[in-house]
């Protein structure tokens, strides 16, 4: 039990709160009316804006594969198949040596001998590859790994 003290409340007093009371209640429901009308609108818009992408994007995908088969299929009855497949193994190709390219030129930036590394990196796993001769009897020294060969 604590030692709280209560004065007594006038019938004007008990009135007067409980009129703060009901104004603060219903500034809270209407403040809490308004959060709820903005999330709505909030979710709504970027309901729209998601469903307005994913339309785009699903254009872009259907327009570029309708492209692709195009030109694929108009190759193929020209009898381009070779010059096709050739023509994007050739570009394939030079996308593999612009990427090796800006990677080796990146490492160097920071210092790295690209030409070096790849050396040590061969040497070590030449060094770690198991030697697998059956002939060297050497091999499994029996010292070492018990029993004998």
């Amino acid at each position: 039990m604590t030692n709280e003290t209560f004065e007594p409340m006038g019938l004007v007093d008990i009135t007067r709160e409980i009129t703060k009371l009901n104004r603060n209640r219903k500034r809270l429901d209407d403040m809490t009316d308004r959060l709820q009308s903005a999330l709505d609108a909030k979710r709504d818009l970027q309901g729209q804006v998601s469903a307005d992408y994913a339309n785009q994007l699903d254009t872009a995908v259907k327009r570029n594969e309708s492209l692709w088969k195009d030109g694929y299929t108009i190759g193929f009855e020209n009898g381009e198949r070779k010059g096709y497949d050739e023509g994007y193994k050739a570009g394939r190709d030079s996308e593999m040596r612009a990427s090796e390219q800006r990677d080796r030129e990146l490492l160097e930036e920071h210092g790295i001998d690209v030409d070096g590394f790849c050396d040590k990196m061969v040497k070590l796993v030449e060094d770690h590859e198991p030697d697998i001769d059956e002939d060297e009897p050497d091999q499994y020294p029996p010292e070492k790994w018990g029993g004998t060969k």
